[in-house]
């Protein structure tokens, strides 16, 4: 009988510690959504996207105030984008976006302004986005005193006649260490003795 009783109690034991944890979870679980900053669904219109994908963050003077929720190819030179972003940033008539940069690895943001124009941009409305040219670029990194290599990073793509500036990259000491492929074309990274 003895035996029978502990078994019992244990599972007594174990159910209360369930429910205590699925009540700590209950709580912790309306913290969070009670929390939620309500969003605003702004669409954007862009001719090339240039490897922009749901997902990637919307800025607003470097701070991130939402996400891209979708990327959908209407027609050649015409992607729609959909951004959701704070309801505190909605897009006034005069806002504006373009696709930017975010890393030297083909990462992209949006770079928005919610403009300050007294009208607001009706909620099925579109407006037209930038894309800054991201690709070809060449971005020298500045060498740390003392160390052995500098590297400099040349971002390809097929419309660039790039190839014509490996002979002078070479006579200046460049090599190429790697090439990492993305979407837009290819990050060609070159190294040479520090001076």
């Amino acid at each position: 009988m003895t035996k029978i009783e502990t078994t019992t109690g244990r599972h007594r034991e174990q159910c209360v510690w369930v429910i205590r944890l699925l009540a700590v979870g209950l709580v912790l679980g309306s913290c969070t959504t009670s929390g939620r900053v309500p969003t605003t669904i702004v669409l954007i219109r862009f001719a090339d996207v240039q490897g922009l994908r749901t997902g990637d963050p919307v800025q607003v003077s470097g701070v991130s105030v939402g996400r891209v929720k979708n990327v959908e190819l209407k027609n050649v030179d015409t992607v729609i984008v959909s951004l959701a972003v704070n309801d505190d940033v909605r897009p006034h008539a005069d806002a504006t976006a373009r696709i930017a940069a975010l890393d030297l690895f083909g990462a992209r943001y949006i770079d928005y302004k919610p403009g300050t124009a007294p009208k607001m941009l009706g909620d099925s409305a579109s407006f037209l986005g930038a894309t800054e040219n991201v690709s070809p670029t060449a971005v020298p990194v500045t060498p740390v005193p003392g160390t052995r290599w500098e590297y400099y990073v040349l971002r390809t793509s097929a419309a660039d006649p790039w190839r014509t500036r490996l002979s002078g990259l070479g006579n200046e000491g460049w090599e190429l260490v790697t090439a990492i492929p993305e979407l837009s074309g290819t990050n060609l990274i070159f190294k040479r003795p520090g001076r």
